[in-house]
């Protein structure tokens, strides 16, 4: 884990990256000293696939934490998810996205302003309550139907973005469908 000033967020190293300006060994207990890009051999040498698995892992959980804003919390049986869609061009998808003994499917498409989330919960014993976040572009208002019902949301609207939230179980297969307002 990051250092107490990092807001609880844990620190991902550069492979072979010299520390950054102000960090030092103290400032992150917890990271580990990473070997520069030469230590990795070929895909011949199955003694380093520990470390090639170690690193490809820390990057996919820096694009779920960072950019899919995914937070767990099995003990309550909660997912939280903050896509960040200011940017977003087409979409994303992710499948079996683990909470617990449950897993989650969720489909992202974005066309001409409209955000469009299928979300499923494809196992586990009890139905997970999903708290949604998306990031948008700040504009218009927003017009937002859960499996073709107008749905109340909470908006936080800042000068770069307009966060909306949205919570609901995900017991029957959802559909989301975010429309900007003129």
């Amino acid at each position: 884990r990051g250092s107490s000033g990092s807001g609880g967020r844990i620190a991902l190293p550069v492979i072979g990256a010299p520390p950054s300006p102000g960090s030092s060994a103290s400032s992150l207990p917890d990271a580990p000293t990473l070997p520069p890009p030469e230590a990795f051999g070929g895909v011949d040498a199955p003694a380093l696939l520990g470390g090639r698995t170690l690193h490809g892992a820390r990057l996919l959980r820096s694009w779920i934490e960072g950019v899919l804003g995914a937070e767990a919390d099995a003990h309550y049986g909660r997912l939280r998810l903050a896509p960040d869609l200011r940017s977003l061009t087409s979409g994303f998808a992710f499948r079996a996205l683990r909470v617990g003994d449950a897993l989650v499917d969720l489909d992202c498409r974005s066309e001409g302003g409209v955000h469009t989330f299928t979300l499923r919960q494809v196992g586990g014993r009890v139905p997970l309550n999903l708290i949604l976040e998306p990031r948008l572009p700040s504009g218009p208002a927003y017009n937002v139907r859960i499996s073709d019902e107008e749905a109340e949301v909470g908006i936080i609207e800042t000068e770069s973005e307009t966060r909306l939230r949205l919570q609901f179980p995900l017991d029957p297969e959802r559909s989301l469908h975010i429309v900007g307002r003129t």
